[in-house]
């Protein structure tokens, strides 16, 4: 009989989980389906296309910096690279959050599009530099190719040599590496020795440039949580901090 009544109460309860309707979720528009591309937020604002014109919008879908661009990117460290047509090509300059133009358009030939650590690399006559958030340069433009500040030192290149700088312009660790360099993560940077990157064999160095992982591998990727993926031929495994090769290269 207690089973019975058992299975009769059991049956209830799935028939009644069954009849109940699932809870209504409320879907709040917050910025209509207007823009022919958006890109994700960046320190609050996105930019967003109309028309063939690139602008930028708020959380609330205030549209704060009109569609007049006719490329825009991602905001970093309070300014955001646009970029507009002229009869001589594209001309980038930087705007802030209001949308005033800090760095003049056409001022520099080339830039990196983005600043980090408060820094931007840009072209200055012919040669590669960096200037502030104010638009200063603060480093001259004397390398063949410089990439963005991470951890406090930039990747430089001169006569086809890699190497860093800190954000003084000091040449912390020589032009010396023959392949591409990689930015630092965790304290560790990639470095190549080779003819190409395609063709070479990068290890990792710390700040100070002393090699703590062995240029051995056929290719590099970031440090993440102390670990990083490096690779033997097709085979791809994780190495450590120190060099030691956790996981083989299976």
């Amino acid at each position: 009989m207690k089973k019975k009544v058992l299975s009769l109460i059991l049956t209830v309860v799935l028939v009644c989980a069954l009849a109940t309707p699932a809870m209504a979720v409320t879907v709040t528009e917050i910025v209509p389906c207007k823009y022919d591309a958006v890109y994700d937020y960046s320190e609050g604002l996105a930019a967003v296309e109309l028309n063939g014109k690139w602008g930028y919008i708020d959380k609330t879908g205030k549209e704060v910096i009109p569609c007049q661009y006719d490329d825009t990117w991602g905001f970093e460290d309070g300014l955001a690279a646009v970029a507009i047509k002229t009869s001589d090509g594209d001309q980038h300059g930087f705007i802030d959050k209001t949308g005033k133009v800090v760095v003049p358009f056409g001022k520099y030939e080339n830039l990196t599009l983005g600043f980090s650590e408060g820094m931007a690399s840009v072209d200055i006559n012919g040669k590669w530099g960096f200037i502030d958030t104010a638009g200063k340069e603060v480093i001259p433009g004397r390398y063949d190719w410089a990439e963005d500040f991470r951890e406090g030192l930039a990747v430089v290149v001169r006569d086809d040599k890699w190497g860093y700088i800190d954000q003084t312009g000091k040449e912390v660790i020589p032009c010396q590496f023959s392949g591409q360099a990689l930015w630092f993560s965790e304290g560790l940077a990639a470095v190549g020795v080779g003819e190409a990157w395609e063709e070479g064999t990068y290890g990792y160095i710390d700040r100070t440039g002393k090699v703590v992982v062995p240029c051995e591998y056929d290719s590099s990727w970031d440090f993440c949580e102390g670990m990083v993926r490096v690779m033997r031929g097709e085979k791809v495994g994780f190495a450590d901090a120190t060099g030691k090769e956790v996981v083989s290269c299976k």
